[in-house]
């Protein structure tokens, strides 16, 4: 394939298969290596609807690294490119992109992509379950997310990962944040056990961190703060070290709450208020999602302003 004895089409998809099978095992810095390569072959080869693959490769790792502008200009790009190619796959796109917005604190733009992408019966989760919490309804989020996992949908889509399991992990990551956000100890370690499991599977750094932080929340919900500052530290580490800041973020982002339960609870699903320097001398040095606003504008969700209207953009767009 690289010799250049495959022709295009199948060079193209060869190359976005590997992808997605390296984003499917959380393993974001094998997919950056072969979506660079991908950004330079599709230059003079790709065609039809592999430029738009690759846009969506490459908006989802910038969802990742950052910026989430430039990931967000990359998601529109893709919708218009696909749009006349893929019909079946639309949603995948769509969902990248409320991603995006939803990481950015644009939830009406999130709630758009994400309802133009069920509207053409394709799962938004676990977006539309994040967005919920984001919003303040967690209880709404919690049987959402339970729903999505109890009965999975079966997209016919290539690009899925091919495992169950796989399938499985970015689900019971949200179930984690949004059960430690509820206070939901039950839910909580078993979700943190079903991703540990399924991280002992494969030889993956980025899901063994998932895990980390999902059993660092549980922890903390036991008031074994040893434990989770351990747990939480180990899952920030890994990911800083994968290149993923927001990531590292919130995971971070419950360490200085360690000494304060009530804010521990607010902290465990990674939508703290804190500010850098707030808390104990001690763990001030800790930075929290919001300090990547102005590096990656990666930035945590955050409710809408009052009288904030409602996006119509991908509708526009992309529908």
């Amino acid at each position: 394939m690289l010799a250049g004895q495959v022709d295009p089409l199948t060079t193209g998809m060869m190359l976005c298969e590997v992808i997605c099978a390296a984003q499917a095992l959380s393993m974001p810095e094998l997919a950056r290596e072969w979506t660079d390569l991908m950004e330079h072959w599709r230059g003079g080869a790709a065609f039809g609807g592999i430029h738009g693959r690759c846009r969506v490769h490459r908006a989802e790792l910038l969802r990742i690294t950052g910026p989430c502008d430039a990931a967000e200009a990359e998601a529109l790009t893709a919708c218009a490119e696909l749009r006349p190619w893929m019909r079946r796959e639309y949603g995948w796109p769509l969902v990248e992109l409320g991603m995006i917005r939803l990481r950015k604190g644009d939830l009406a733009g999130a709630e758009d992509a994400f309802v133009v992408a069920e509207r053409i019966a394709w799962s938004a989760q676990p977006g539309i379950s994040l967005l919920r919490l984001a919003q303040g309804d967690a209880a709404t989020a919690a049987a959402l997310m339970a729903d999505a996992i109890a009965h999975p949908v079966d997209i016919p889509w290539k690009e899925r990962p091919p495992s169950g399991d796989l399938r499985a992990a970015p689900l019971l990551d949200a179930q984690s944040a949004i059960a430690a956000a509820r206070a939901d100890l039950q839910t909580c370690e078993s979700a943190a056990r079903e991703l540990a499991r399924i991280s002992s599977q494969f030889p993956s750094r980025g899901l063994a961190a998932s895990a980390s932080l999902a059993q660092a929340r549980a922890a903390l919900l036991r008031d074994e703060y040893a434990d989770a500052r351990r747990l939480a530290l180990e899952a920030a580490r890994t990911w800083a070290e994968l290149e993923a800041p927001f990531e590292s973020a919130l995971a971070r982002a419950a360490l200085p709450a360690m000494h304060s339960r009530p804010r521990a609870i607010a902290t465990a699903r990674g939508f703290s208020g804190m500010r850098p320097g707030a808390g104990s001398a001690s763990t001030a040095h800790w930075a929290t999602p919001r300090t990547f606003r102005r590096g990656w504008r990666a930035c945590l969700p955050a409710r809408p302003s009052p009288g904030q209207a409602p996006r119509s953009g991908v509708t526009e767009q992309c529908a």
